[in-house]
């Protein structure tokens, strides 16, 4: 369903429909096309086109939808897991300049939004900072004084315009030692893609703008928007979130979503109309103030935007449409057969952009009045972004055990490649004592030596991402020798109970462990499994204290170590709740025993109130006495619960109330 690369033109059948679906005219018209601008249009394909008076939550477009009929599709769902791809927790001091720039791209398209004559602040790179493994983007007044910025127009002429305030923005970095002209105009393409950050609360001081989104040639997708306009749409934008997904009319030779009405003739060199499809999430502290996983899944046959794993608001790229042609239905990949004639399926024509093209991260802020000035700052932090894929290729393909003695030579490790993970591939190692007998840029990967106090070492492959212009990183640990555990980790089970794991993989090594109780008086239950020990008492109700010393043998094809070590396990103490005065009429007062005495640790204990059918009329903390008002509550039964911390214990009492 490609168009000759020789072919200048194609002809086409376009329906014209209103109001509802209703059919106004059929045309037949000639669309210049360039190759490989949109690989669905081939000669005698129609075009639906259908105006509807308000297809999303906008009261301000009159929104003009265009549907190319699909005759054939060759693509199936695709069921493999997602990968990680690339992860930034924002470690350290400073943010990583090869991963992301300060402010906006200075290139079309982002410069839509740099030369925007009613700016109201400057995007400072001094206003971007990461502490505390937080990203920081701040927003207020700049104390360095105003600055001072000249804006090019359309017509050449400049415009001079100062700064009072500044604001913190990122953007992905595209421009990368491995940029190719695929990622034209952005940096990523279909994936999912998660931002946990924490917006400022906007609808409390209407100065501040803030949003998620991304941005490139391909269009705009805003996972988040606030305060940014107020329209009639939206009412005060301050207190919504605003998720949308538009085009701008871009005029660079690709098909885009919308057609001159006067003419109707589409023309592939004008992109005609600003697509705008947007829908308003209500906030008011909902989602800011507060950290939430923005997410965006881009897939083949629909975009996806959630909050905390909630979908929020979804784009479909393929239709069906009633005998009518009136109302339309979303067809998700499950409901379109791969390899046979279709009948009835539509693709919406906006998405020729997000097949051809890339979009770039864009974690912004912004304000709203040039004037203000700002006695304290505010914050948009972020905690990390994750980026995740589709492939195949999630692992290092290599052992994960040597031993003295061997030849290096016989082993490689490698990687394989896939449509999106892709050569020039580097490796590299936690450990100067690892030396390769090849490059560190060949695949596969072969080892000289390997020094011989080493008892592991990591190995890491970077290479391309096609789907993203952040490097795709994949690391393995390889153990030398004779197998140590180095770290032990517990977990607690009930009163008396304790399971203890190593971290020596059990693929590659076999645990045998013995223990031995300190007390004979508490007979103890002994398990264990590939990597974990769990001891407990043969009485489960037990709550007694205990001691067991173990003896570890480990062993794998190198050999055999013995580790020995000694736990106690402290039991359970006994906790009581209870009322000071039962019944009572206005005022419970209550207090917290541990072992008949007033609760004393400095944890503070979860304290509840419940009525007959369960349900919480009550919270609060305590430190072991604490006063609740019952006044308006009807005179009937209660329960008053207490949460032990640190424990599994709850313990819980009757109230009566007069």
């Amino acid at each position: 369903m490609t168009i000759d690369a020789q072919s200048t033109s194609s002809n086409f059948v376009y329906s014209d429909h209103t109001d509802c679906g209703s059919l106004s005219q059929t045309h037949e018209f000639t669309v210049p096309i360039e190759e490989d601008k949109y690989d669905g249009l081939v000669d005698g394909k129609e075009i639906h086109y259908t105006r509807l008076s308000d297809p999303s939550p906008s009261d301000d477009w009159q929104m003009k939808w265009s549907f190319l009929k699909i005759e054939q599709l060759d693509m199936e769902c695709d069921e493999r897991p997602y990968v990680t791809t690339f992860f930034d927790g924002f470690a350290g001091t400073e943010l990583d300049t090869n991963n992301w720039i300060t402010g906006y791209r200075d290139i079309p398209p982002f410069n839509l939004t740099l030369n925007e004559e009613d700016a109201k602040s400057l995007a400072l790179p001094e206003f971007v900072s990461v502490e505390d493994d937080l990203l920081r983007l701040r927003i207020g007044t700049n104390n360095t004084g105003n600055n001072t910025v000249t804006f090019i127009q359309p017509d050449s002429s400049e415009v001079e315009r100062s700064f009072r305030n500044g604001t913190g923005t990122i953007t992905t970095n595209t421009n990368r030692k491995w940029e190719t002209q695929n990622l034209r105009g952005g940096c990523l393409s279909k994936g999912r893609y998660t931002i946990r950050a924490k917006a400022p609360q906007v609808h409390l001081d209407e100065s501040f703008v803030s949003a998620v989104w991304f941005f490139g040639w391909a269009g705009e997708v805003d996972l988040y928007e606030q305060c940014l306009n107020n329209n009639s749409s939206l009412g005060n934008s301050c207190d919504v979130m605003k998720a949308s997904f538009h085009q701008w009319a871009v005029d660079d030779g690709n098909v885009g979503q919308h057609y001159d009405l006067q003419n109707r003739s589409p023309n592939a060199g004008e992109s005609g109309e600003h697509m705008f499809y947007q829908k308003k999430i209500e906030d008011k502290g909902k989602y800011s103030g507060k950290f939430i996983e923005y997410q965006l899944e881009w897939t083949p046959y629909e975009m996806i935007i959630r909050y905390d794993n909630e979908e929020v608001f979804t784009f479909h790229r393929y239709w069906t449409f009633d005998e009518e042609g009136c109302k339309r239905f979303p067809l998700t990949c499950d409901r379109i057969p791969s390899g046979v004639p279709l009948d009835n399926v539509w693709e919406i024509v906006t998405w020729n952009r997000w097949r051809s093209f890339f979009m770039d991260l864009v974690i912004s802020t912004g304000l709203n009045r040039a004037d203000e000035v700002f006695e304290e700052d505010e914050f948009f932090e972020v905690d990390w972004v994750r980026f995740e894929h589709k492939t195949d290729n999630a692992l290092i393909n290599g052992p994960e055990l040597l031993c003295p003695g061997e030849n290096l030579g016989d082993f490689n490790y490698s990687m394989t490649f896939d449509d999106v993970i892709q050569g020039p591939i580097q490796w590299s190692f936690s450990e100067e004592g690892v030396v390769p007998r090849s490059s560190l840029n060949q695949n596969p990967l072969r080892l000289w030596s390997i020094d011989d106090d080493l008892n592991s070492f990591d190995i890491q492959a970077t290479t391309q991402n096609g789907l993203s212009c952040m490097d795709y990183r994949v690391a393995g640990t390889v153990r030398v020798g004779n197998p140590t555990v180095e770290n032990f980790t517990t977990e607690n089970r009930g009163c008396s109970g304790l399971v203890l794991y190593g971290d020596y993989p059990a693929d590659i090594g076999t645990y045998d462990w013995q223990v031995f109780p300190t007390d004979k008086n508490v007979p103890l239950d002994i398990t264990q499994g590939d990597n974990w020990l769990a001891v407990h008492p043969d009485d489960l109700s037990s709550t007694a204290s205990y001691g067991f010393r173990y003896i570890l043998t480990l062993t794998n094809r190198c050999g055999r170590t013995q580790q020995e070590g000694f736990h106690w396990v402290q039991g359970c103490k006994e906790f009581t709740i209870k009322s000071i005065t039962n019944p009572v009429t206005d005022l419970l007062r209550y207090v917290i025993y541990e072992d008949g005495k007033e609760y004393a640790r400095d944890n503070e204990v979860d304290v509840f109130l419940y009525d007959f059918n369960g349900n919480v009329l009550s919270t609060q903390k305590s430190t072991g006495r604490g006063e609740i008002a019952v006044t308006p509550l009807q005179p009937k039964t209660y329960y008053l619960s207490a949460k032990i911390p640190g424990t599994e214990q709850a313990v819980s009492t009757t109230i009566i109330k007069n």
